[in-house]
């Protein structure tokens, strides 16, 4: 629920700018994804667990940036296919309602 209200309010925040909203909305993804790993960093989380062990801190900061860019540009292809595969539904739909009548 929080991370679809982020989604949302990060959404809301691109298309606000005077350029096409992906790039955007993808940067700032990948600037939350920073900053909640550098929270992480701060907190001891990052090198609990024993994979990470001996892990800079940094590179999961980094890495986070571009983790998140990838999160939301596939929460963008899924949304645009749904979209797609609604109005395809749609049109179908129409289609047959009108054949019917006609």
């Amino acid at each position: 629920m929080v991370a679809g209200a982020v989604a949302f309010g990060l959404w809301e925040a691109a298309i606000r700018l005077k350029c096409h909203p992906v790039l955007p909305y993808c940067l700032l993804g990948g600037a939350l994804g920073s900053l909640t790993h550098l929270w992480a960093v701060q907190r001891g989380i990052v090198t609990k667990p024993p994979l990470l062990q001996g892990a800079a801190p940094l590179a999961a900061v980094v890495i986070a940036f571009f983790e998140f860019n990838f999160y939301w540009c596939t929460i963008l292809l899924l949304a645009k296919t749904v979209d797609w595969i609604q109005t395809r539904l749609k049109n179908a739909c129409h289609k047959e309602q009108s054949l019917q009548k006609g």
